[in-house]
């Protein structure tokens, strides 16, 4: 027992004197690099780490190269894909549906049967389009017919605009130029003027257009506005920048040749067949102008054409799916929406389903309000989908939303990026997509943990060859998670700098300030 008791208290004793010798051999170490004592001597070099003797201790650095190469400023973002188009069939009439073939999610080729319908509701509704017909057939023959085969001239004068031409609805023309033909009525052309000196009613003037010089006499003057006029003798075309003169030549304004009493011969009814007239032709009141056919052809009349119409297109689609009582997909992609059931009514305008093109998808990814600023449309994104593994797609961002999402105090911006459909990419599937947002070439490159901050400056800490360490200012470019480029500063390609975790950065920043972080080295200066 007394043995025992002996061994019990030399361990105790022995373990005391170690614990008071490795707090020594600390305190020793922390000493010398506090005052950069080093001896040069470098141990050895393992992952990256160069290993320096101390005061009797061995300190390990994790260093780098620095290299030249090229960095890239990449945005990420994560969300889901959906379709990016995608188009909704409707119901032209209202039918039975039989039984629906498909489910929503079901991947369809174009013809592929959704449903079955029922083919007594398709021969009712072939029974009830041949009674609209009936019904509009029974209208159009019921149209008044009466009326002139030929539209003649209401006035006499010379026919100044045609706005008519055959096979034209004259009530339609009429409507929009407010009739088909102009007749100056009074057999005069005027010319309206700005005049700047006082001018007598009625004394004489020239009227200068194209080839022509014109005697004429000023109809007014007054407010500044003078109307000059000459007669419609000849084929003088209207809508000519005119210069009226007096008797000595000089140029007292000019305007626009116009029909001084334009008579606008209107029509109601028919189609235009025969045009009898030509450009400034004269007629006198009751010359044919022109002839018409389908006198009764108005809007009222062209309507029920409509109606006739679309009542043949229904009968020969009804009669095409009493031979094939289905609907068929429109297109390919994803059926989705699906709005009919089995023995259920469909009616008319209805939407029945909704297929999604899966040629091309849209990802919704939210982009970090941090990153949002270098993010265009136009860029590209390398896209990473969870149930794919590693593969890469190439996408192309197609919209960028103004509108934040605020979570946990974290804003971030919904970038829309489309993507070429693949048989594999199904509607709500996870991704992540990346995007370049900027890049350099050959450039100075160190590891973003090796750039420092003392204030407003940057330094790296550079091992020299003697074994000595210094800070050096630099100046950086771009900056990524990993790299950051340098713009500025004394240091070249292949110099080794130390690279530092944060705890080790924070260890290393509290040594070199004597425990006081407010305080630093510059740049240049040994440790």
């Amino acid at each position: 027992m007394r043995n025992s008791g002996k061994k019990r208290k030399g361990k105790k004793v022995f373990r005391t004197v170690l614990i008071i010798l490795l707090i020594i051999l600390a305190a020793g170490a922390w000493i010398a690099r506090k005052r950069g004592v080093f001896d040069g001597s470098e141990s050895g070099s393992q992952n990256g780490f160069l290993q320096y003797r101390s005061a009797g201790s061995i300190e390990q650095l994790k260093s780098e190269k620095v290299s030249r190469g090229s960095i890239r400023s990449v945005a990420e973002g994560d969300g889901v894909i959906e379709g990016a188009d995608s188009q909704v069939f409707t119901a032209d009439y209202p039918l039975i549906v039989d039984d629906v073939k498909v489910e929503n999610g079901d991947v369809v080729k174009e013809g592929d049967v959704i449903a079955t319908l029922n083919e007594d509701s398709i021969e009712d509704q072939l029974d009830e389009t041949a009674g609209k017909l009936n019904e509009v057939n029974t209208s159009i023959a019921s149209l008044d017919d009466s009326g002139s085969d030929v539209l003649t001239a209401p006035v006499s004068g010379r026919v100044k605009r045609i706005y008519i031409h055959s096979g034209e609805m004259l009530s339609s023309v009429s409507d929009e130029y407010g009739g088909i033909m102009e007749i100056a009525a009074d057999g005069q052309l005027k010319v309206e003027f700005d005049c700047s000196r006082k001018l007598t009613p009625g004394e004489d003037v020239t009227v200068s257009f194209l080839n022509y010089d014109v005697d004429g006499y000023l109809l007014s003057c007054a407010d500044g506005k003078g109307t000059a006029l000459i007669d419609d003798a000849y084929e003088y075309p209207v809508d000519q920048t005119a210069v009226v003169k007096d008797s000595q030549g000089n140029t007292l304004g000019e305007g626009e040749l116009k029909s001084n009493r334009p008579y606008l011969v209107t029509a109601s009814y028919g189609k235009a067949d025969d045009i009898r007239v030509e450009l400034n032709a004269h007629v006198s009141a009751g010359d044919t102008l022109l002839t018409r056919t389908e006198r009764a052809y108005n809007s009222d009349y062209e309507d029920l054409l409509e109606q006739r119409q679309k009542i043949i297109d229904d009968q020969q689609k009804l009669n095409a799916l009493k031979k094939d009582p289905e609907i068929t997909a429109g297109e390919r992609g994803i059926v989705s929406d699906i709005n009919i059931s089995d023995a259920s009514m469909m009616t008319e305008k209805q939407a029945v389903y909704t297929i999604i093109n899966t040629d091309r998808f849209y990802l919704k990814a939210q982009i970090d309000e941090l990153d949002i600023a270098g993010v265009r449309e136009g860029q590209d994104a390398e896209i990473v989908f969870d149930a794919m593994g590693d593969q890469t797609f190439k996408g192309t961002v197609e919209k960028i939303s103004a509108i934040g999402n605020n979570t946990n105090g974290v804003t971030t911006y919904t970038v829309t990026i489309s993507v070429d459909g693949t048989e594999d990419m199904k509607t709500n599937m996870s991704a992540t997509a990346s995007i370049v947002t900027d890049s350099r070439d050959d450039v100075l490159l160190v590891p973003v943990d090796a750039v420092q901050t003392n204030g407003s400056e940057k330094y790296v800490t550079v091992l020299k060859n003697d074994g000595t360490r210094q800070n050096v200012d630099v100046e950086t470019g771009l900056v990524n998670n990993s790299m950051a480029q340098i713009t500025n500063g004394d240091i070249s390609e292949g110099d080794t700098i130390v690279v530092y975790s944060s705890s080790a950065e924070e260890e290393l920043r509290k040594m070199m300030m004597g425990g006081n972080e407010t305080s630093g080295n510059s740049a240049g200066s040994s440790s």
